[in-house]
């Protein structure tokens, strides 16, 4: 067997995939989806089940929805489109971008009349408006650039969208050093991280995190006792931790769990 440099190896690989899609035969599109336009708003679109869609920019065909689809409205109809994640290269890995702890992070994007747009800024600009770029920018409130929903958007000053991103990191190394997998900013929710934004607020960091750490402790435990706090209200929530915030975690399994079905 002869020795081939990589390019080489590349290059035939592209041969062979060009080969295996030539024999498939071209599929029709997908039909146009059914749809009527707003009267009260004309860059708003109703679909059939009711779902809102609207358009960030006036002179671009590209609709989107509160849950983070996207739709291109041509001659041809409404059809949804995709959104591009990170783009790779022939080594099948992602390119980097950015400098620092932004290296590797690509927003994801949809392209539309040739020019790639973020998503999570289409977003914005159809259902939050317009921000100032040379003082805000557009956080995502879990730290997930891959979760452009608009619920887990917000407008943020440049300064407060580093502090929270420093949060962010934060709390991923926690949940992972203390196993604590409800402590990491994916398994809470958008209104979650803001309470714990506002708790941290002008507070030194360390001691902040100390008491995030152990409120996640107690927390951890009354689901291993077979409570749900996820489900319960914020008040029941608050109450709880108040009662068994002196005890030691590991103690509370062995207690008797009733006491909730009073508060």
């Amino acid at each position: 067997m002869t020795d081939i440099c990589k390019s080489q190896r590349i290059k035939q690989r592209q041969l062979r995939i060009k080969h295996q899609t030539s024999n498939i035969k071209h599929r029709r599109p997908s039909p146009p989806i059914w749809f009527k336009f707003d009267p009260d708003d004309e860059r708003q679109l109703i679909l059939a089940n009711g779902t809102r869609l609207r358009q960030p920019l006036a002179s671009v065909g590209l609709f989107c929805s509160q849950g983070g689809k996207f739709y291109s409205l041509t001659r041809f109809g409404l059809r949804p489109i995709k959104v591009h994640l990170a783009p790779k290269n022939h080594y099948c890995k992602k390119v980097q971008h950015g400098t620092g702890h932004h290296q590797g992070e690509h927003y994801p994007h949809v392209c539309i009349n040739g020019k790639q747009r973020p998503a999570h800024h289409m977003m914005m600009l159809a259902w939050k408006g317009t921000w100032d770029k040379s003082k805000e920018e557009v956080d995502h409130i879990d730290g997930n650039i891959h979760n452009w929903n608009i619920k887990n958007l917000r407008k943020l000053l440049k300064h407060d969208n580093h502090w929270t991103g420093g949060i962010i990191r934060r709390l991923r190394k926690a949940s992972k050093d203390y196993n604590l997998p409800f402590m990491h900013p994916a398994r809470r929710t958008p209104e979650d991280m803001l309470d714990l934004f506002e708790r941290f607020k002008n507070r030194p960091i360390r001691e902040a995190m100390t008491e995030e750490i152990e409120r996640q402790k107690v927390l951890h435990a009354l689901r291993r006792a077979g409570l749900h706090p996820d489900r319960m209200s914020k008040d029941e929530r608050e109450a709880i931790l108040a009662k068994y915030r002196v005890v030691d975690p590991a103690e509370i399994i062995d207690f008797e769990m009733t006491h909730h079905m009073e508060i």
